[in-house]
Parts: C-alpha cells; structure tokens; sequence
C-alpha cells in the first residue's frame, strides 16, 4: 500500500482546475461497472494463468474472507510472474476503452458538445475507496479485494470471483502507475497534492524554480497518441519496472483519407489525470480525455455512415494489431527460456519494488527462496 504525504495547493490556476474537475464530476455520467476489453480477459484464457483457490477448501470457515484475499493476491502474483506483458495489454484495453467510449459519444443525441466538429470525450471512472484506511493514515485506500457470500456458493463462482477482481486490479494499477501514484484531495476548504514518499522526498531536494516545474510536470496527464512524449515514459518517478513497459509499448500510427478531392490525416490522443479524492462526497475518481485529429480540419459529419463505421474498424482493427503483437513476442519470448523458473522470478520480483522499503523486503523473500539477489541481474527502485 502507497504511503502518501499531502503537499496544499496555493490558491490559483491548479487549484480552480481541480475544483472544476470535482464540479464536472458531479454533473457527469461516471462508468459505475466497466466490462473490460477482450485483450486483458483473454489473459487468463491463453495462457491458462493459474487462480489460486486454496480457501475454497476451507469456505465453511469463519475467516474464510481472509484466506480470499491471501488467494487474490497470490494469483496477482502468479500473473505478473508468468504473463509480464499484462501491463501493456491493460493499457491498450483503457485506450480501446476510451476511444469507444468517444465513438459512442458522438453517434449520441444526449451528448451535444461531442461530435464530429469537436470529437472530444471524457471519461469518469469511479474507484472503489477504502475510507477508514486512508483516513487512519495508512496509504492508498483502493479496494480490490471484495468477496461476498455468493462468491463461496461454488468453485466455479470463487474462481471466477477471482478472475474479476485480478482484471480490475490490472486495469486500476495501469491508472496508478502512469499517472505517478499522484493524485489531488479536496479536504474541507482546501486542495492538497497527494504524492507518493518517494516522490515528496524528490521534491524537496529541488531548489525553488526547479520544484515547481517538476510539481507542474509531475501532476500533468500521461498522454498517450499523437503528440507523445516519449520523454514523459523515462522519468525518474516512475518505476524502473513502469518505465520498461512503456518505453516499448506499442502504438498504432494511422495515415490519411479522403472526403471528395480532399486528403487528410487522422489521429488519435488519450489523456490520463491524476486521481481526484473528495472528501465530502466520499468520490474518488479518474478522468480520461479521447480525441481524434484530422489535418487538415474536415467535417466528418458529411461522410455516410459506412465511411464512419469503415474509420472505426480502422482504429479498433489496429489496435488489436497491437495486442497480437505484444502477444507474438511473448510467446516467442517463451518459447526460448522458461519465464516461471526461480531466478526468473526473483529477477522480476526485484524489478518490481516500487521504493527502498519493499525493495528490501523482496531481497529478503528471495533469500528465503534460496538465492543471492545480488547474483540477479536487476533494476534497484
């Protein structure tokens, strides 16, 4: 769990977009249940990852929910150790997400201001928040782990209980992760920066001048489409494990069309911000802008339905491109050396300490594990 320090925000330009954020929330149609894209489903279907069910032997215990929560995060485990490439998978699925979600928009009557003029879209996902953990101080309140009756009335129903929430965590660590474990809280009156330990002490070592770039830059969306920075995957507050995948992800380029005797170019944008805490209303949230762009501007509206549908295909055709590809590799990669050996494991579970603390937790663990991390080739957090 993040251990988070709070930073306010002085009166401003950040502060008045933050609080219009709170307000556009309000009166917007947040995503309650999102039905994640088929590529990271298909996780658990291609290579059979394994779902740990040790509590279904023991679901007539009383502390069965405990033993739940043990089996979640070991499955999270076993995925991340045997099928690495869930991260870019997850992030393609919210790109996919978004971008459909702006087709939908602009086919709508009920959403005026999005349409082929202004192909615009934004996107509220609310996030299920542990209130009493993080109001006692002890991080990150994201709550993946909910198991209910009904998920114990068989083992299939546990399994698949399982399955769903190892999803969701997938897609919600993607959110974190790419927008620097940073977020904004409304706490009465106030705006405060929530950052990340690490993050803070990054901060403070920062003379005047240059902290407040690096505050700007910090708080500034992960965008990713026409215009990516590809210095922005390359920062040193993002992780080294973070970093890797998205120094490598793939990206679909699309090329030009036609309307008449006039060619343009068409390309896509999807923005992430930073996750939004409200207090009082007890919201949390994150917001995802999509957008197409057309060089030179054209008005699509024009085109018949079958030219609209055929751009969509275009988009949503490569993006699954993308999936196969990051699929082809894996399995190629696979193919020449066994991923789930020890040393391949701790290798990865020392790659993937997000501070000094865990990093010094995972040694430990691999010592247990009977090998010197020293002799792991690795990336220190």
């Amino acid at each position: 769990m993040v251990k988070a320090v709070y930073l306010e925000i002085a009166p401003g330009a950040a502060e008045k977009a933050v609080r219009d954020e709170i307000d556009r929330y309000d009166s917007a149609r947040p995503i309650q249940k999102r039905q994640f894209g088929p590529v990271v489903a298909s996780v658990f279907k291609w290579k059979g990852v394994k779902v740990a069910d040790i509590s279904w032997n023991l679901h007539q215990r009383k502390d069965r929910h405990e033993w739940a929560k043990n089996d979640f995060w070991e499955t999270v485990r076993l995925l991340e150790i045997e099928y690495p490439v869930f991260f870019k998978l997850a992030l393609l699925d919210w790109v996919v997400a978004a971008l459909r979600d702006l087709r939908d928009d602009i086919e709508s009557d009920d959403i005026a201001k999005t349409n082929w003029k202004n192909p615009t879209a934004d996107l509220w996902i609310p996030v299920e928040w542990d209130w009493e953990s993080f109001e006692l101080g002890r991080g990150w309140g994201a709550e993946y782990v909910k198991f209910s009756e009904e998920d114990f009335a068989s083992q299939d129903s546990y399994r698949s209980r399982i399955e769903s929430l190892c999803i969701q965590y997938c897609m919600n660590t993607v959110l974190q992760s790419i927008t620097k474990r940073v977020a904004y809280l409304r706490r009465g009156r106030k705006i405060l920066h929530v950052m990340p330990v690490e993050v803070m002490q990054v901060y403070e070592s920062l003379r005047k001048d240059e902290a407040a770039d690096f505050l700007s830059w910090t708080y500034s969306p992960f965008c990713i489409g026409s215009d990516k920075d590809d210095e922005d995957v390359k920062s040193s507050t993002l992780t080294p494990y973070v970093k890797s995948q998205l120094e490598d992800c793939i990206s679909p380029k699309f090329g030009t069309g036609h309307i008449g005797d006039v060619e343009f170019t068409f390309d896509y944008k999807v923005c992430f911000y930073p996750m939004i805490i409200d207090e009082a209303k007890r919201n949390v949230f994150y917001h995802i802008r999509a957008s197409l762009a057309f060089k030179p501007q054209v008005d699509f509206s024009v085109v018949p339905s079958e030219g609209q549908k055929a751009l969509w295909d275009n988009i949503f055709d490569a993006f699954r491109g993308c999936a196969d590809q990051i699929e082809d590799a894996t399995k190629s990669e696979m193919a020449k050396t066994e991923v789930s050996t020890p040393e391949r494991k701790a290798e990865f579970l020392l790659s993937s300490a997000f501070d000094e603390d865990e990093y010094q937790q995972i040694r430990r663990e691999v010592i247990a594990m009977g090998i010197d991390p020293d002799r792991i080739p690795h990336r220190n957090p």
